[in-house]
């Protein structure tokens, strides 16, 4: 997970979240606040073809190609977004610092 520079606004700023198989290095951008049909694929990489990711294939993959990815960042973006509801504020309130 990355919130990018500066100070790390949740309720508003999205976070970049990647996840890596054997096969492929997956990014979305996704707000926590939002639900995860709305998270962006924003980058894609094919690590048996291209290990130094420097091709982003996120236009030519397709979908049923990056299911197990798919399904790990679910995963992940769900454990973010409960932690998130347990601490709403706790980035943005100086009782949490």
């Amino acid at each position: 997970e990355y919130m990018g520079g500066g100070c790390p606004d949740m309720l508003r700023r999205p976070m970049i979240l990647g996840v890596r198989t054997d096969r492929y290095a997956v990014f979305y951008l996704a707000k926590v606040t939002e639900g995860i049909d709305k998270a962006q694929l924003t980058a894609v990489y094919d690590l048996q073809e291209d290990p130094k990711e420097i091709r982003n294939i996120v236009r030519k993959v397709k979908p049923e190609q990056i299911q197990t990815e798919r399904a790990l960042f679910a995963q992940r973006f769900a454990q973010i977004q409960q932690n998130f509801a347990h601490a709403k504020h706790a980035f943005n309130d100086p009782a949490y610092r």
